[in-house]
């Protein structure tokens, strides 16, 4: 049998979608798999799997012909409107070329198994449904909000006729597909995210990296990573840091801001978020990071990390901050309530409340005896759920059992 594996992925930046596959790449090809994986860009992450044994293929229209990122579960458009009616053309043209493009990208490697990253290049899998190639496919968001019935459906028929199994990173993205237990059968299975043992073991020198960007072993560090995205929360986070450094006058404390500071389509979201970090950087006690290629090392350095989802989706940084023995933070959701339990392995603050933030970051700053309880038990967590080999080998185990035997 042909042990060759393509992976789709529409995203070509280093995100947690792109660390989480690079986890699978390096499964698949210890266990003597060759691995291919088609990327829509030429940059960091193209390296970054590359290093895992994964061998990448440049294709510049994959993120162009994704049509299910049109269907984001963050879009609140109603279908019926100019720009739902200019949403359906684009995205039924998308998918007629989608199918063209991933047509040749099969082909040129014949693989043995289609391995989809995400759902929204599903259109690969009516063609390895043509070509007879089985297809899995990995769910690690919501498709849209509930209230978007017709689409939904669509999605749901797609995903589960096509597919020969489905991965879901937790019980919230398998509720999503509409079909009762007994019609799905064992088709679909729940494997939390990846962490690997570079996030329990990294050797990482805190006081050096501190040192590099002039932080005393003393100061107390924030991390929030995510840049300037709504869906991410990301003004919570620059309010309470304002709320303590401009207002409180509080001492001894820094924050780091990672990630985009690029413009989004909430303008004003945007300008308001960029007017906060101009404030900030008066004060001296922020970082900014657009551009960062270790995020491991921004939450090894942190004695705390903030996650503000403002939507409920998986939030990797939670569980690279429970590896890497650093306290967390989060925002109340559906998810982060099925991964933290409060004043245990974490700290809840609601939605949108950013002096209750504020408030629970002092707190941590303050009671010494909390944080390190927060920091036992979230590594204890990482460990149990999402340690060394545990997941990454339940997707093989159920590729090899129906497909490369």
């Amino acid at each position: 049998m042909n042990k060759r594996i393509l992976f789709i992925s529409h995203d070509g930046n280093l995100s947690g979608s792109i660390i989480s596959l690079s986890y699978l790449v390096k499964a698949f090809v210890k266990k003597n798999y060759e691995v291919f994986v088609l990327l829509p860009k030429k940059d960091k992450s193209k390296k970054y799997l590359e290093f895992y044994g994964a061998k990448c293929i440049h294709n510049p229209f994959l993120s162009k012909y994704s049509f299910g990122l049109d269907f984001h579960f963050s879009d609140d458009f109603p279908i019926v409107s100019i720009k739902g009616f200019v949403f359906l053309f684009r995205t039924i043209t998308k998918f007629v070329f989608g199918i063209i493009d991933s047509l040749i990208a099969i082909l040129k490697v014949n693989p043995s198994l289609l391995y989809l990253n995400e759902y929204v290049n599903i259109h690969y899998a009516i063609v390895s449904k043509i070509l007879r190639i089985p297809t899995v496919c990995h769910i690690r968001s919501q498709f849209t909000k509930p209230n978007y019935k017709i689409r939904r459906k669509i999605i749901n028929w797609l995903i589960i006729n096509l597919n020969k199994h489905i991965f879901v990173i937790s019980q919230i993205e398998k509720d999503q597909f509409i079909i009762n237990e007994n019609e799905l059968g064992n088709k679909i299975t729940i494997v939390p995210e990846f962490l690997d043992e570079r996030n329990f073991t990294e050797n990482i020198d805190i006081s050096k990296e501190r040192d590099n960007l002039k932080i005393s072993n003393e100061t107390f560090v924030v991390t929030f990573l995510g840049g300037i995205e709504e869906i991410k929360g990301s003004i919570d986070f620059l309010k309470a840091s304002n709320l303590i450094l401009n207002d409180l006058k509080s001492d001894n404390i820094y924050f780091i801001f990672a990630g985009k500071i690029n413009k989004i389509k909430n303008y004003n979201y945007f300008q308001k978020c960029h007017e906060l970090i101009m404030k900030l950087e008066i004060t001296k006690k922020i970082k900014i990071f657009q551009e960062f290629s270790e995020a491991k090392k921004l939450i090894a350095i942190s004695d705390v990390l903030v996650s503000c989802n403002s939507i409920s989706h998986f939030s990797r940084p939670i569980i690279e901050a429970w590896a890497s023995n650093v306290a967390v933070i989060s925002s109340r959701t559906v998810h982060s309530l099925q991964l933290i339990s409060d004043n245990v392995n974490g700290i809840f603050y609601e939605i949108g409340n950013y002096e209750q933030l504020a408030n629970k970051i002092l707190e941590l700053k303050t009671n010494l005896i909390l944080k390190n309880e927060l920091r036992k038990n979230g590594k204890l967590t990482a460990l149990k759920s999402f340690g060394i080999g545990i997941n990454e080998n339940k997707v093989i185990n159920i590729c090899e059992e129906l497909f490369l035997k």
